[in-house]
């Protein structure tokens, strides 16, 4: 949200936008900010979920309730 109240908009070239070196394209770092904000709020259990798995590994359960949860990213 800019000084005027406005929200950015939904396309990658924004005032604060970024370069993500994996996928090599520009994103918004506020709507980044935005979504992963929401998905904090949405799933509070999240964090310790995601730290179990960081202590104990991940296995094909794991990767498939991460997967399913949007948390697991595919590149090309």
């Amino acid at each position: 949200m800019n000084v005027n109240g406005e929200l950015h908009s939904e396309d990658r070239d924004c005032p604060n936008s970024g370069y993500d070196n994996v996928i090599e394209e520009f994103y918004c770092r506020a709507n980044a900010l935005k979504s992963l904000d929401y998905r904090r709020k949405q799933f509070p259990w999240m964090p310790s979920t995601l730290e179990y798995y960081w202590q104990s590994g991940i296995d094909a359960e794991g990767f498939a309730f991460l997967n399913q949860m949007g948390f697991v990213y595919r590149y090309e």
